[in-house]
């Protein structure tokens, strides 16, 4: 019985992404709006990594901002010598593509630095329509974004994508195109943001598309029982297990996982 537990558990937790705190959404909308960029902002177009890895360092060292943003455009290229001075850092560095999607890295998840860390973005369709209605029928908003390498990543990767704020605290939901068996599969749930962001957590390349659900995103919290909320929000539990299929076991829930109420 206790493995039995254990292993609902742990597939439940590969599942689903819990939220953490997105820093860099000011800089997204910026981007994605044509905004004056950030003074706080550094920009490869402007300068080289050498130079970037001064001011770094500089910003770390005199007490400065734990986040660093530098706008690179889809194509980013991350020295190893630059994950050598994140890793094992509470410092995240921030990537922006200037168009609504950003990729960070963050120094406690790097572990190999071996190597230069390589991502290409595209945020061309590139899943057949028939596949992307599969989820589109009921969204209220989406957006695809893909990588033409579909390589495994060296360390947890989180890609934060502009959904719009008119969607704020519903449930954005990111499937991943399997093109084997021509469907789509979960690969997170994140409660949009006042700035209307989501941030999902990848740890490999592929094509994805992040859909925007009816209800609203409930974050559970320590010690709740998915019955329990069902209750407090006037729902039977059968309805909470319908709005959130991804749920097989309904005694098996964890702080932090994003469910969502009818």
């Amino acid at each position: 019985m206790k493995r039995k537990y254990i292993t609902a558990l742990l597939s439940t937790l590969v599942l689903i992404v819990a939220p953490v705190t997105d820093p860099f959404v000011p800089v997204v909308a910026a981007a994605q709006e044509n905004a004056e960029t950030p003074n706080d902002v550094l920009n490869l177009e402007e300068s080289d990594w050498g130079t970037l890895s001064e001011q770094m360092n500089t910003r770390l060292y005199t007490g400065g901002s734990r986040n660093i943003d530098v706008i690179t455009g889809y194509a980013i290229e991350v020295p190893n010598s630059i994950l050598k001075e994140l890793a094992g850092k509470k410092t995240t560095l921030a990537l922006h593509t200037g168009d609504g999607i950003a990729i960070s890295l963050t120094g406690t998840d790097i572990r190999a630095t071996d190597r230069t860390f390589r991502l290409v973005l595209s945020a061309e369709g590139v899943i057949p329509d028939s596949v992307k209605q599969q989820v589109l029928e009921s969204a209220l908003a989406a957006r695809e974004f893909s990588m033409p390498e579909k390589e495994r990543y060296p360390f947890c990767v989180n890609v934060h994508v502009s959904l719009g704020a008119e969607y704020s605290g519903k449930p954005a939901m990111l499937y991943c195109y399997d093109e084997a068996a021509n469907t789509l599969r979960l690969a997170g749930i994140y409660p949009i943001t006042e700035s209307g962001h989501a941030m999902f957590a990848l740890n490999r390349g592929d094509e994805y598309i992040a859909v925007v659900r009816e209800g609203d995103a409930y974050v559970v919290k320590p010690g709740e029982h998915l019955d329990g909320i069902a209750r407090r929000n006037g729902l039977k539990l059968k309805s909470l297990l319908a709005a959130n299929p991804h749920i097989t076991n309904a005694n098996v829930i964890y702080p932090g996982q994003v469910i969502i109420l009818p």
